[in-house]
């Protein structure tokens, strides 16, 4: 989780990284800082946030609001895609999920080949399929 809540044992205390005061109970660690809880809410709903709370472009929210949000999935490991996505095969993919159905190797901006339901490297698809057609990228076979 992005935020994530903890207790302050007795003997240590957090300092907040918004205010500067010593966190004498339960605090909030966002990107590695701790802070009071109050000091965050729903950028939607302004509720306080809890530890279920869920970053999306820089702005937190509580896990309702999240919810509510459109959000890509990615097809291949099914988890939200919160940054660059690749569009393929009618999909959304995680630039590094995006792979050949054969070698597994990501596409990584490179030309990729469709047949059927999946997405080939031009290797892979001559061997498997043979040579696409220079104007439609399909082969022969698929005709």
């Amino acid at each position: 989780a992005v935020v994530s809540t903890q207790s302050t044992g007795a003997d240590s205390k957090y300092l907040c990284a918004q205010c500067n005061h010593i966190i004498d109970t339960e605090h909030l660690t966002f990107k590695g800082e701790p802070y009071h809880p109050h000091h965050f809410d729903c950028f939607d709903c302004h509720r306080p946030l809890t530890h279920r709370a869920k970053e999306l472009h820089a702005h937190l929210f509580c896990h309702s609001c999240y919810d509510t949000k459109e959000i890509s999935v990615c097809a291949a490991c099914k988890k939200p895609i919160e940054g660059r996505a690749v569009s393929a095969l009618e999909k959304k993919w995680h630039p590094e999920h995006f792979v050949c159905g054969h070698c597994e190797r990501p596409f990584a901006g490179e030309r990729f080949y469709e047949h059927g339901t999946m997405a080939y490297c031009e290797l892979h698809y001559r061997k498997l399929f043979g040579d696409p057609c220079f104007y439609c990228c399909k082969s022969a076979a698929d005709e």
